[in-house]
């Protein structure tokens, strides 16, 4: 296993660390099992309105993918110095290797300062970060698909291999899940507090922006890894309940087919 790997895992250790002590009406970490149990086993349950939504979700990806080489393109002609300082600003906040840790460390001095809002947001956000990605891990080994950067186009995919070459795991994209996950795993423990909803979203969506600005992903994988993030997040909103009175009504997106068209509202 690379130094990379390890020290991924040292980080979900830091985490998991962290939120075992947390204090809270529940032992967290036994949430977390049934929360997984749950999530994995979700799709049997889905009706109507949740396969609708799936597949606007997939449609919507299906219409990127054609128009990958294109956006991607534009994206690269607006390069500059400010776009190149705004990317390197904004995508710490899909590496697991700064998020988990502050995470973890955040949700003790929630607990030692009985604060369990905080708490609990921390541990959704971690919880989301951790399930979201074992989906987007699968499906980057399930289609293999070639980054931007490899010259090999949006059309290139390898299927799956008993190899993880990062040249070729670009769908989809494992940071913007990661942040679109941790965003809204806190934004929905704080929508009282619009600013916080709103900062939260900006900068999930300038992450996923800068893996296209930086040729690590189509616009394509943006979306998918965004989706998967958000999704696990309001999975688990519904899961934990309104645990502190503020959270039923966090920030998000909705979609729906209203009329024969697709209508989709952004609530902060």
């Amino acid at each position: 296993m690379s130094s990379r790997y390890c020290r991924y895992y040292l980080c979900l250790l830091i985490l998991w660390a962290g939120v075992s002590g947390f204090a809270a009406e529940k032992p967290k970490l036994q949430v977390f099992w049934k929360d997984a149990g749950a999530f994995y086993s979700a799709p049997i349950h889905w009706k109507g309105a949740d396969w609708l939504q799936a597949g606007i979700v997939a449609g919507t990806g299906v219409l990127l993918y054609f128009a990958d080489q294109k956006i991607f393109d534009q994206v690269q002609k607006g390069k500059s110095d400010v776009t190149r300082r705004l990317a390197d600003a904004s995508r710490w906040m899909g590496d697991g290797r700064i998020v988990l840790p502050v995470l973890g460390l955040v949700g003790l001095l929630a607990s030692a300062r009985k604060d369990s809002r905080l708490s609990w947001a921390c541990f959704t956000a971690g919880e989301a970060f951790v399930l979201a990605n074992s989906w987007t891990i699968f499906f980057k080994w399930v289609g293999h698909r070639a980054r931007p950067y490899t010259g090999k186009g949006p059309e290139k995919w390898r299927g799956p291999r008993m190899d993880f070459d990062n040249a070729y795991l670009s769908m989809p994209s494992g940071h913007t899940s990661s942040a679109w996950a941790v965003a809204s795993g806190i934004a929905a423990y704080y929508s009282d507090r619009k600013w916080i909803s709103g900062f939260l979203m900006v900068l999930a969506g300038l992450t996923g922006w800068s893996r296209v600005h930086d040729q690590k992903h189509w616009p394509s994988d943006v979306w998918i890894g965004a989706c998967l993030g958000y999704f696990t997040a309001q999975f688990l909103k519904g899961r934990h309940g309104s645990a502190n009175g503020e959270m039923a009504n966090g920030a998000g997106f909705r979609m729906a087919a209203v009329q024969n068209r697709i209508q989709i509202s952004l609530r902060f």
